[in-house]
């Protein structure tokens, strides 16, 4: 847009000028208006591909020849936080909010402006106030023609550290239950979240992990060999690991449990089915209620499910 004002101010004073014909001024005006975009594209292509460096000295030449590009310099703050150089990205994003009239580049450095706020203090609660207000401005702009699932669950993390859990929980419900492509890996992330939350708050309300007492399940359905429910796909699953006295054990073996997965993916209740040692079975009581998956579905909803799963200690 600042690139069609300048060519609008040349194209003014050649007509006052009358060097130039009209039709040659149109058709400058056009080649100039079409190698911006060009540069502009070929810019972004580079931090699409994750080569930051020649995307940054890519857009540097184009903020120079404009003499202040504001998507030049979203493609910079972009680039310059990738290589974490948060410091930059969010000297830049101030600079773009003062010089844009585009709502869609005035919200990417909004966004910009809230995480680098975030990486570089996390333990501000001014400068994590500033950021929330930012990626709040960032999905008001964006409104309901766009899903912002990237700023909302950036959102949730920045409500997380200002010490909100049930507010950030409250958040990635909301990105959950809304229209999206439930394929979104930015969704997966969201759901890892929302139950790592929803176990530290069960802890801080001094709830069992067995059986976390935030909300309860109306329904567990059986997963059965003809059964339409789509089963649970594992999102996150941290090994379990040694005690001291699984150390001095000289065979090892397998824990069976059976558990609960809820509608969010959330591992809410174990029950202990088999087990080779009383030391494996209290190390499986503390990790699976870390376990995270993809909820089960049926007919495109989610559903809570009984599933029975194998933790496993070997020596490599």
């Amino acid at each position: 847009m600042r690139k069609a004002r300048i060519i609008g101010t040349i194209f003014v004073i050649g007509i006052f000028s009358g060097i130039f014909s009209s039709d040659l001024r149109c058709a400058e005006a056009s080649q100039g208006i079409q190698g911006y975009e060009k540069r502009m594209a070929e810019s972004w292509e580079l931090l699409r591909a994750n080569k930051f460096k020649k995307a940054i000295a890519a857009f540097e030449k184009i903020d120079e020849s404009i003499g202040g590009d504001d998507r030049a310099r979203l493609g910079l703050a972009t680039a310059h936080y990738h290589l974490r150089r948060y410091a930059k990205s969010l000297k830049l994003a101030r600079s773009i909010l003062e010089i844009t009239q585009n709502q869609s580049v005035e919200a990417g450095a909004l966004h910009l402006l809230g995480l680098s706020l975030y990486m570089m203090h996390p333990d501000n609660r001014e400068k994590l106030q500033e950021a929330n207000r930012a990626l709040r401005r960032e999905i008001e702009i964006l409104g309901e023609t766009d899903p912002a699932i990237g700023p909302k669950y950036s959102l949730a993390k920045i409500v997380d550290a200002l010490g909100d859990k049930p507010e950030a929980i409250e958040i990635l419900r909301d990105l959950l239950k809304e229209n999206h492509d439930q394929n979104h890996p930015t969704l997966d992330k969201a759901r890892v979240l929302i139950c790592q939350l929803r176990q530290s708050v069960n802890r801080e309300k001094g709830h069992s992990p067995r059986l976390e007492g935030d909300r309860g399940t109306t329904t567990v359905l059986e997963i059965q060999a003809d059964s339409e429910v789509e089963p649970p796909q594992k999102l996150f699953a941290p090994p379990p690991g040694f005690t001291s006295e699984l150390r001095k054990k000289r065979r090892l073996g397998t824990v069976l449990a059976r558990v609960i997965i809820d509608e969010e993916g959330c591992l809410t209740h174990v029950e202990i089915l088999d087990s080779f040692a009383p030391e494996a079975e209290m190390v499986t009581n503390e990790t699976l209620p870390g376990w995270v998956y993809k909820p089960a579905t049926l007919n495109g909803r989610p559903v809570a499910v009984y599933l029975n799963v194998i933790l496993s200690w070997s020596r490599k």
